[in-house]
């Protein structure tokens, strides 16, 4: 045991080195929301602009924009990069808890655990992803609560004013920790008696002097904020309470309480609770577990009884939590009898992690991924048309910019008569279900068939982009009287097969039952394969030709097998179409039976 604790770092180590990489391998599945983009656009110039812009236009404390700045100037401005920072904070955080819980307990297992609870938190994971000042806050508040613990075990004025330069740093990352800093003031209050000591009362105001002599200077930007949101609340309507920002918080609901409980338990809150109760009994004289109980707890409970009265309650606002929760559900873990204690660690993480996913955001579009399938799939000349959105919206249009590659801007259109005679068009839309969406899209399709949808539209979000694909032609070449040819799409895997779709249309339906033959010629004009039969239709599958509906676009996919031995040279693809019970071929209007679609060449 002794040499656990001698090495308990290592494991400590091993632990953080698994979260990161949790939270490394969760990147591609996150997706950006509005307020990320803003973190984007409002570090976007230099440093000026950044500060300008949170003192003038918006209500945020400044110091993750300005750490936020510093990192694009050497990682560049990706989403990835932006991530990865809040990944590395959010390290910071973890040693920060682990270092905090040995402080508390004296023995390296509560950190362990800690950082395992952690680790498969889906409100701590969301949060330490995201592109915003939450992983800093994370971060802030495990280190205040840490000069605080120091502040009462010393009583020193040395560590008062550390633990009151922690609550400056706090309020500079976000306004909202003032609830953590009340949580620790009732602690000195009630736990600590602070009322008797007046050498501890000295020191809490030598504390509050410090943190606010630290503050000082962005006290003004924060009245001009406090004026901002005000004005910006009273005339879009959207003010509830005496203060705060109605249009980003929730009212405090029996609801948004239960929203929040099964956020901080992946959906478990009985097996939280029974956890929580089994270290209240266990660890019932120690007062810092109680501290981390204000912490997990108490701090959240203030937040949503203050937002009774003044608008400052949401998830995000109050994230700091799992820090407290996690350090809370260690120490209650690390309790259990010696024998199964890391057994319960284990079954704890594992229902954890199988309940993960049902607490990450659903409603986010994953533009990332869609503009990404599209330019992998688009060609350089296909028109894409926004059909009901809005490009101009700034999340969506940092999204275009960023993944939609290809096609080029100048292909992009938000009206259906700018569509024009392309041949390939992405209708694009994410409100499918407007009458006058799919009109543009019914008008589109009329002479280009779907070809390809990416993205869906159901209860979580709704997002497509169709592929509507027209013929190679626009006039038919003609067997006979009866089929008509609109042209090849030809791709030849050389020399393994060579794909091909053959795009029909008839005025009427044939008199008879035809077949299709798409042959391979060598340069001797000698037949080294085939493929015939009647149309394979994309959607409506094999079609003999009697079947054919006049006006209808049809598109025969089919396959030539090259054989292994053909030999280098010159080749060619062949079309002809015939009676399949006599062979006799459709002749074409020059009087040849068959028609050449493509030609090339195997060095």
């Amino acid at each position: 045991m002794s040499h656990l604790r001698e090495r308990g770092w290592i494991i400590g180590l091993l632990f953080l080195y698994l979260v990161a990489a949790g939270l490394v391998l969760r990147i591609p599945h996150t997706y950006m929301r509005e307020d990320e983009e803003i973190a984007f656009r409002t570090t976007s110039r230099d440093l000026i602009f950044t500060l300008r812009y949170q003192v003038e236009a918006d209500v945020q404390a400044p110091a993750w924009f300005i750490l936020f700045w510093g990192w694009q100037q050497m990682a560049g401005s990706t989403e990835f990069s932006g991530r990865v920072l809040s990944i590395l904070i959010t390290m910071l955080t973890l040693a920060a808890a682990y270092r905090l819980a040995r402080l508390w307990t004296g023995a390296p297992q509560p950190g362990w655990f800690a950082a395992a609870v952690l680790g498969v938190s889906a409100y701590f994971t969301i949060y330490a992803l995201e592109i915003r000042p939450y992983a800093l806050v994370m971060l802030l508040a495990t280190a205040s609560m840490g000069a605080f613990w120091r502040w009462q075990r010393r009583r020193t004025p040395r560590s008062a004013l550390i633990y009151g330069a922690s609550v400056a740093a706090m309020l500079y990352a976000h306004y909202l920790l003032a609830f953590l800093v009340a949580v620790q003031m009732i602690y000195v209050w009630v736990f600590e008696r602070g009322w008797r000591s007046p050498a501890l009362l000295r020191q809490g105001l030598g504390a509050a002097a410090s943190a606010l002599a630290l503050w000082l200077p962005w006290l003004p930007a924060f009245f001009n904020q406090l004026a901002t949101v005000r004005a910006v609340e009273l005339a879009s309507g959207s003010a509830r309470g005496l203060a705060g920002i109605g249009n980003t918080t929730e009212p405090t609901t029996l609801q948004a309480v239960g929203r929040l409980l099964s956020l901080a338990s992946n959906g478990q809150t009985l097996l939280l609770m029974l956890v929580l109760l089994w270290g209240a009994v266990a660890l019932r004289r120690s007062r810092s577990y109680g501290l981390a109980l204000l912490w997990g707890l108490g701090a959240p409970a203030a937040a949503l009884l203050a937002n009774l009265f003044v608008a400052v309650y949401t998830p995000r606002y109050v994230s700091y939590l799992t820090v407290g929760l996690g350090l809370a559900l260690g120490m209650a873990l690390a309790t259990f009898p010696a024998r199964w204690r890391w057994a319960a660690l284990v079954a704890f993480t594992v229902l954890n992690l199988w309940t993960l996913p049902s607490q990450f955001p659903r409603e986010r579009i994953p533009h990332r991924l869609l503009f990404r399938q599209i330019s992998q799939t688009a060609r350089a000349d296909d028109v894409v048309f926004f059909d009901g959105l809005n490009i101009g919206e700034n999340l969506l249009r940092w999204q275009l910019d960023h993944y939609l590659t290809k096609p080029d801007r100048r292909q992009w259109v938000t009206d259906a008569a700018q569509v024009g005679e392309a041949r390939r068009v992405w209708h694009v839309t994410d409100a499918w279900f407007d009458p006058v969406v799919q009109a543009h899209f019914r008008l589109v399709e009329r002479s280009r068939p779907l070809q390809q949808v990416i993205g869906r539209c159901d209860r979580d979000w709704c997002f497509l982009a169709q592929l509507l694909e027209g013929p190679p032609q626009r006039s038919p070449t003609w067997f006979g009287d009866q089929l008509g040819f609109l042209g090849a799409d030809v791709e030849a895997d050389w020399p393994a097969v060579i794909a091909a779709r053959l795009w029909w249309q008839v005025e009427r339906t044939p008199d008879q039952d035809y077949s299709i033959g798409l042959h391979l010629l060598a340069a001797d004009d000698t037949l080294v394969a085939q493929a015939d039969g009647p149309i394979a239709d994309q959607f409506s599958g094999v079609t003999p030709t009697l079947s054919l509906v006049p006006g209808r676009l049809y598109i025969d996919r089919r396959a030539l097998l090259v054989p292994p031995d053909a030999p280098p040279g010159s080749y060619a693809l062949a079309l002809v179409v015939y009676d399949w019970m006599t062979g006799r071929r459709l002749p074409l209007a020059d009087g040849q039976d068959r028609l050449i679609i493509w030609r090339g060449d195997w060095d």
